[in-house]
């Protein structure tokens, strides 16, 4: 090249095959007022009406509709409810609640359990256990 000639100027973005970035910015700003407040404007009656109340819209009961069914089943089980005569429902046995049906056997099997264990237990020579090792006792 001549001295007198200068090159043109290089272009890191033409080089690397991107458009400038003011191009670039230019672009996005585009975009942003199309959908900002420079966007068209939308009749509200020509969207779809939606489901007016946030109950609907998430598919559950209304409160006030959960609350009476709630309100109905304490009246149903509590002072309102239907008068029962105690002689109806037969009082269960503390043994009965923790499903024992006969004390006297499970009183039996414990006395008995407590008997191979305890001062009724059959007599052992000292001597006649082996001593543990220290290994054994780890």
């Amino acid at each position: 090249q001549m001295l007198s000639q200068k090159p043109a100027p290089v272009n890191v973005w033409q080089q690397i095959g991107q458009p400038e970035p003011s191009r670039a910015a230019q672009g996005v700003m585009v975009a942003n007022d199309n959908a900002g407040y420079k966007g068209k404007t939308q009749m509200l009656f020509a969207k779809r009406p939606g489901p007016s109340n946030v109950w609907q819209q998430i598919g559950a009961q209304e409160p006030a509709q959960a609350a009476k069914g709630v309100m109905k089943a304490s009246d149903d089980a509590g002072y309102k409810g239907r008068a029962q005569m105690l002689s109806e429902q037969p009082t269960p046995t503390v043994w009965q609640q923790i499903g024992v049906p006969r004390p006297q056997q499970a009183a039996q099997g414990a006395m008995q359990a407590s008997d191979n264990f305890g001062y009724k237990s059959k007599v052992q020579m000292l001597s006649q256990k082996p001593n543990p090792t220290v290994w054994q006792q780890i």
